[in-house]
């Protein structure tokens, strides 16, 4: 059967003809959630799920134990669902236990392997490379990967519009470049932007009055503070990241990233490329809008002051990971030098 798509899978669902197995898996959490629970919800009646739905942790299991359960008839309904929850598949035996139910499934019973914790990696793991060989076979396979910015975009459109307001697309960029690609949180900070609007359009300033910004918003915030030579409002965007307790190790490595970000943007433009060949060849899924600033924030410095910065930035980090150094004056320090080093002063 191997891997289907959102919309075949919604068919299903609809149509409730259900693989006799489903594997969900991938990096995006809400999107493999919510999947799950569709498929509980279409699977197995609500007054039926004491009975007739079963959840079991991969770790704690074996697979005999499972397919037994899976040959119990349904009581209450027309199918049981049996959900294993990142099984580790740690021996060929139990591969081959899996392929041999699987190519006489028990029709009455739905069974879906579930990977949230553990990361079902087809590539670096033989043992989930050979376990989704028989998935592939015999099973309906759901591969959520993080989605890209154009996605984001009309999800966040889309949910806007489901609550009767609208949102402009500047706006919705605006709003995913501060909260994150995250769709768990994407979701849970539009619940609060569309309770709090009171006008029918969503606006930036509704997105700055009621959301919490993402770490990676706010220490670009730092960088962008560095790059005006504004010490002041970098100091005080970090006097609020201490006061919620961020670690300076995260605070310095998103620090870096954005400066890498430049780094990158900066090497493609000198060198005749554009930044689709950078989003390419490096992971912004989500996040293209980083290296979008990146490009425009790179224009003010040389790719020597960006490779002084990086230098600055490394040498920071090994002070923070291998010294008893108070870590905010490591910071404070770093942001001084950084902010030197843009000006053109000598170190």
């Amino acid at each position: 059967m191997g891997n289907i798509t959102e919309k075949e899978f919604k068919d299903q669902l609809k149509a409730q003809q259900f693989a006799g197995a489903y594997l969900i898996y991938g990096e995006e959490t809400y999107l493999k959630d919510r999947a799950l629970a569709q498929l509980r919800a279409k699977v197995v009646a609500k007054e039926a799920r004491e009975i007739d739905y079963r959840f079991f942790e991969g770790k704690s299991v074996s697979m005999d134990t499972v397919l037994r359960d899976c040959e119990i008839l349904p009581m209450l309904g027309q199918y049981r669902l049996i959900v294993v929850g990142d099984y580790p598949f740690e021996s060929s035996k139990e591969i081959s236990e899996l392929e041999a139910y699987l190519k006489d499934a028990s029709p009455s019973t739905v069974l879906v392997f579930h990977y949230d914790a553990v990361d079902f990696d087809t590539k670096g793991s033989a043992r989930f490379k050979n376990a989704f060989k028989v998935f592939s076979k015999h099973a309906a396979c759901l591969k959520y990967d993080k989605k890209g910015e154009r996605d984001l975009l009309r999800y966040i459109t889309a949910y806007v519009e489901r609550q009767g307001k609208k949102i402009a697309p500047g706006a919705a960029s605006y709003f995913l470049a501060s909260v994150g690609a995250d769709l768990c949180t994407v979701f849970n900070e539009l619940d609060k932007l569309c309770a709090y609007a009171s006008a029918p359009e969503v606006t930036r300033s509704d997105v700055d009055a009621v959301c919490i910004k993402s770490l990676q918003a706010r220490v670009y915030d730092i960088s962008k503070a560095v790059l005006r030579g504004d010490y002041d409002g970098a100091c005080r965007i970090l006097n609020t990241l201490f006061e919620q307790r961020e670690q300076p190790v995260i605070i310095l490595s998103v620090i870096a990233s954005c400066f890498v970000d430049m780094y990158r943007a900066k090497l493609a433009r000198a060198g005749g490329h554009d930044l689709g060949e950078v989003l390419a060849a490096y992971n912004y899924r989500g996040r293209e809008f980083a290296l979008r600033n990146a490009s425009r924030d790179s224009q003010a410095v040389s790719v020597e002051q960006l490779r002084d910065c990086m230098d600055i930035l490394s040498a920071a980090d090994m002070k923070l990971k291998s010294t008893a150094a108070d870590a905010r004056l490591v910071l404070d320090e770093t942001l001084v030098r950084l902010m030197m080093t843009v000006k053109g002063a000598a170190r």
